[in-house]
């Protein structure tokens, strides 16, 4: 996967990252994931609301922020923002970041088991993360709830042995592990280079 990141940051269209990517280990959960926030709360959704003529979300947008700006006050809001947004970014680069990549056309069903991983399927995990932990599940069938993909684990496992395919769970701590390693290695690698 590494070595897919460094080709790319090095070309011409990726020059603008590699400078950011090789400090990302230290920017990650405290820059990165409130930008996206603000990117996400204050530019996508209001443009979606927007070009969708969506005036009963546009209401309630307005509510929400005048509720927590005005009432609560900006500093809590900020608080709460950049909290929930560490929350959200971590869990989902658990399932995602440290797999490998490949640059190969598959069909989207191998592509999900290689590319996504499950977090320890167990109830306390599966309160924690709100059942972002079947991630190979949620690849698989999108618009099922996430609450039903318990039920379905089994039978995605079986899929994945029939037809040879890895079907990766990793405890908690470890995927912690490895998205901090491959975030550490990606940094160091394109400083090297």
């Amino acid at each position: 996967m590494n070595s897919i990141i460094k080709r790319r940051a090095i070309q011409r269209d990726y020059q603008v990252h590699a400078p950011l990517l090789c400090v990302n280990i230290y920017f990650y959960l405290t820059i990165d994931t409130l930008l996206a926030a603000f990117a996400w709360q204050l530019y996508l959704h209001p443009r979606h609301v927007i070009k969708h003529r969506d005036y009963l979300q546009a209401l309630a947008l307005f509510g929400h922020y005048y509720l927590l700006l005005y009432h609560c006050g900006f500093l809590p809001w900020l608080i709460s923002t950049w909290a929930l947004s560490i929350f959200m970014f971590a869990h989902f680069a658990l399932s995602h970041t440290f797999l490998p990549l490949s640059e190969e056309i598959t069909h989207w069903v191998e592509y999900s088991l290689l590319h996504t991983a499950d977090i320890e399927q167990r109830p306390w995990c599966n309160w924690w993360m709100g059942y972002l932990n079947y991630q190979v599940e949620h690849h698989l069938f999108p618009t099922m709830p996430n609450f039903r993909h318990p039920q379905i684990k089994d039978r995605v496992r079986a899929l994945a042995e029939k037809h040879g395919l890895k079907y990766y769970v990793f405890s908690y701590t470890d995927a912690i592990y490895r998205s901090f390693k491959n975030l550490r290695d990606v940094s160091q690698q394109l400083k090297e280079s």
